[in-house]
């Protein structure tokens, strides 16, 4: 699950989102489905997907007009350097800490 937060604890906007993923995956190998917990992302595999994820944001950008092909904006009058900030906080809770879990849940999908 993706939630949108448009801003931070001190409401100045901050648009950013808290995600709520599995760890690994599910097998139907037998009659209970069994869970296989899967390792946290290296940062290799991190910057490789900001990267592919940077070409697929430049290219849409430049597809639609708004950037040329030397990445500068066309549409903004005065161009800013817009920040890109990518954090992760990675917080991890057993199946059995329902506590945990229902806490988790409810902080990241808080309103502002």
């Amino acid at each position: 699950m993706t939630f949108e937060q448009r801003f931070g604890s001190d409401l100045r906007v901050n648009l950013h989102f808290h995600l709520l993923a599995l760890d690994g995956v599910f097998s139907e190998s037998g009659a209970v489905p069994l869970f296989y917990e899967v390792g946290a992302p290296t940062e290799e595999e991190l910057n490789d997907l900001a990267k592919k994820i940077h070409r697929k944001i430049a290219k849409f950008l430049r597809r639609e007009g708004w950037v040329d092909d030397d990445g500068q904006w066309e549409s903004w009058e005065s161009p800013e350097e817009i920040p890109l900030a990518l954090e992760l906080a990675a917080v991890s809770v057993p199946a059995e800490d329902r506590a945990g879990l229902e806490r988790l849940c409810k902080y990241i999908s808080r309103p502002p």
